[in-house]
């Protein structure tokens, strides 16, 4: 008999949290405790992607999206990457007059 390994264990768990969620989902919109309007029930998802996918607007819709998250993730590539290569250089050697090295200066030093 084959042992259980972690990555059957990661399976299982991420099958747990994946039905976890669509249940609390179910719960959420055929109980009525969220409106359609804020989350729509899984059926009527599941009906619009199909909608989607039949007239064509499924494939621009997730280009669109796609598209977005790639523009966002730039950006904050763009911005980040300089903030935290400066920010990550913690410690730099501090010289005295002599040119002995007595240490180290600090983000506020510098």
């Amino acid at each position: 008999m084959k042992k259980k390994t972690v990555r059957d264990n990661g399976k299982i768990l991420s099958g747990i949290c994946f039905a976890l969620i669509i249940g609390f989902w179910c719960i959420a919109t055929y109980g009525g405790l969220i409106s359609d309007l804020f989350l729509p029930s899984p059926t009527e998802v599941v009906k619009k992607i199909i909608e989607m996918a039949k007239d064509g607007s499924l494939w621009a819709n997730c280009w669109e999206s796609t598209a977005r998250v790639l523009v966002g993730w730039i950006w904050s590539v763009i911005v980040a990457l300089p903030v935290g290569m400066r920010y990550g250089i913690r410690c730099r050697p501090k010289h005295d007059k002599c040119g002995k090295n007595v240490g180290c200066r600090q983000m506020a030093d510098l």
